[in-house]
Formats: structure tokens, C-alpha cells, sequence
């Protein structure tokens, strides 16, 4: 069994807790990270978010740099803290939650169909990450506490 652990230090760390060790460190964030999530059917995947409003994609197996980022308006996915960060139980849509008071739900394309990301549609640029296109992916949503806005 493997424990993720988040901290203000802006890195994640991944402990072996049979062997009550250390096993690897994940860096990325440019702020402390505030939630992470494992991955509902890739046991090497997991998702983090930061109070910088960032959210990027993890894999166990590659430890230098996320794998992949949702991105938004502001080239972060929110734009305040992301507060939690949550799977769908097939793994195919991520819902986050931020103090912008958004709700955000992203998705991947279909396999073989890189998504286009959102600020490069004018120019037809197409991206695909390691996910296979949570990268830009569908994000709406919105606001929470029933006011009007």
C-alpha cells in the first residue's frame, strides 16, 4: 500500500507504508498544495491542486513533472485555491472545486482524439497530453453558496 501526503512545501510525497518509507517526491505546484486524489483505475495516477488555483497529473512511475494540467482562462484551472479534487469512479471526469467559488468538471477526449485547448481554438492548435487530453479539457460549472450573481 502506498500513502500521498500534501504539504505547504509545494511537494507531494508518496510513502511505501509496508516499508514505512519515503519512496518518491513530486514537485510542480508554484504554491502549497492543498488536495490530491488517486486515480479510481490507474493505481499509478493521482491528481493534486495548489492554492495558486493549478491542478496537474501525477504518475507514480514518472516522478520529475506532472504528467499533464488543466488549464482555464488564466493558464490555471482556477483562480484562486483549488479546495478538493475528485474522480468520477471510472476515472474518465474530474470535478474541482475552488474558493472562486467554481465547480469545475473536466474531461478527456475519446482515445486516439487529442483535445484542442481552449485559448488556442482561433489558431486550430491541437495538444495531447499524457492522459490523452484532460489538458484543456471541458470545463463549466457554476457558482456556489445560491447567491445571485
Amino acid at each position: 500500500g502506498h500513502l500521498l501526503s500534501a504539504s505547504k512545501d509545494q511537494l507531494i510525497k508518496l510513502f511505501d507504508i509496508r516499508a514505512m518509507r519515503e519512496v518518491a517526491a513530486f514537485k510542480g505546484h508554484r504554491r502549497e498544495v492543498s488536495c490530491i486524489s488517486w486515480h479510481p483505475i490507474h493505481p499509478e495516477l493521482f491528481v493534486s491542486g495548489c492554492h495558486a488555483g493549478e491542478i496537474h497529473f501525477w504518475s507514480t512511475m514518472h516522478t520529475g513533472t506532472p504528467i499533464g494540467s488543466c488549464y482555464g482562462r488564466a493558464n490555471t484551472a482556477h483562480d484562486s485555491a483549488v479546495w478538493g479534487v475528485e474522480w468520477h469512479p471510472l476515472g474518465h471526469l474530474l470535478a474541482s472545486f475552488s474558493q472562486d467559488m467554481y465547480t469545475k468538471f473536466w474531461c478527456r477526449a475519446r482515445p486516439g482524439e487529442p483535445r484542442k485547448r481552449e485559448r488556442d481554438d482561433e489558431e486550430g492548435e491541437e495538444t495531447g497530453d499524457k492522459l490523452g487530453g484532460y489538458q484543456g479539457g471541458y470545463h463549466g460549472g457554476g457558482r456556489g453558496g445560491g447567491g445571485d450573481d
